[in-house]
């Protein structure tokens, strides 16, 4: 139902943006407003493709992408300088990356426990968390609000840590795990 209610308003949006939308033949006028909602509804699944398969294993979307975005995100939301329009960008950016990417952790994927993990509904939960905080990060972002940005980066580290506990016990997760690199030092530098 959310789905369908954010479908009908990207629709309704783009029919009052673009003056007249064309979709699978049929015309959206201007007044948007006018088309009522179950059309919208029927013209938003005419077409929903089944998505592509993910052929690679979840572990290899979490450590390419996750654990990549949310270090970006971690390392903004604590850091103890000022945030420049680069910083509020990337951190925007990986905000994204984790929106989507918590699609992706729900397909199965090619490693040996992704099907069993993605049938789960306590897994889909951890992921739909993780998207749900990603999702205020992007928009702490937007609006440059670093408390928000470190309330929402604190839901992502809670969701993945909760997740990681229960389905990938053997690898040891901390607060800081995605955070632990943190800004050169004279020690740290070659």
């Amino acid at each position: 139902m959310v789905r369908l209610s954010f479908m009908a308003a990207g629709l309704l949006a783009a029919a009052a943006c673009a003056g007249c939308v064309v979709y699978q033949g049929k015309r959206l006028p201007r007044d948007a407003e006018a088309v009522p909602l179950a059309d919208i509804r029927q013209i938003a699944l005419l077409d929903t493709p089944q998505p592509l398969p993910l052929r690679v294993p979840i572990k290899g979307v979490m450590a390419g992408v996750v654990e990549f975005s949310a270090h970006g995100v971690f390392t903004s939301a604590i850091s103890e300088m000022p945030l420049t329009e680069d910083d509020w960008l990337a951190a925007g950016l990986a905000s994204i990356n984790l929106i989507g990417s918590a699609t992706l952790i729900t397909l199965p994927g090619t490693g040996p426990h992704d099907a069993e993990w993605v049938a789960d509904p306590d897994y889909r939960r951890w992921a739909e968390a993780m998207q749900l905080a990603s999702i205020s990060a992007g928009a702490a972002t937007v609006r440059k609000d670093r408390a928000g940005l470190l309330a929402a980066a604190n839901r992502i580290a809670i969701a993945c840590q909760s997740c990681h506990a229960m389905y990938r016990p053997d690898i040891p997760s901390a607060a800081s795990q995605f955070a632990a690199i943190g800004p050169a030092t004279a020690e740290s530098t070659p």
